[in-house]
Parts: C-alpha cells; sequence; structure tokens
C-alpha cells in the first residue's frame, strides 16, 4: 500500500504507521536464494548484498516471500533516504 496525502482515518480498525522514508521492497525466499524487487519489478538485489542472506537464514531455508521497506538510518536512528539513494544507485545483477 503506497502513502497518501490526507488525514488519518480514526476509529476502531485502523492504524497509522510511521511514513520510514525508504524503499518498498518485495523480497523472494526460493530454493536457497533471495532476490530483491522494487515496486516496479526491478531486481535491486545488487543494491543489498546483505540482505539475501539474512533473509534465507531468517526463512530457515524454506521459501517464502516478504512485502516490506528497507531504509537507511543516520546517526541519531533516524530514516534517511540520502544514505539509502546511495545504495540504489548499485547495479542489479540477473536471477
Amino acid at each position: 500500500m503506497l502513502a497518501t496525502l490526507g488525514r488519518p482515518p480514526t476509529g476502531a480498525g485502523w492504524a497509522v504507521e510511521m511514513k520510514w522514508d525508504g524503499q518498498r521492497t518485495i523480497a523472494v525466499v526460493r530454493d536457497g536464494g533471495c532476490r530483491l524487487f522494487s515496486r516496479n519489478g526491478k531486481d535491486v538485489t545488487a543494491s543489498f548484498p546483505e540482505l539475501p542472506e539474512a533473509l534465507v537464514e531468517a526463512f530457515e531455508h524454506r521459501d517464502g516471500v516478504v512485502d516490506g521497506e528497507i531504509v537507511a538510518l543516520d546517526e541519531k536512528g533516524r530514516p534517511s533516504f540520502a544514505r539509502l539513494q546511495r545504495r540504489m544507485a548499485r547495479a542489479p545483477i540477473g536471477w
């Protein structure tokens, strides 16, 4: 779900999440490997080389899919899109 401007809904059944200012990513863990895809389907695995192995381990070598957001934090623990952009510029690799 993409964030939209406006007042957040109120009442029972609603939750509000902080805007992390990261990169929306789908992680596909399959056959002992992992690939990361942007919301438009671009392979972004090469930009975050430390994540595939960590996700394979977290899934205990089972197949699965994770829909999440990759963020880079600054020295004070705040989301920094500028830091993330430096990582996003790396060239993608094939499956």
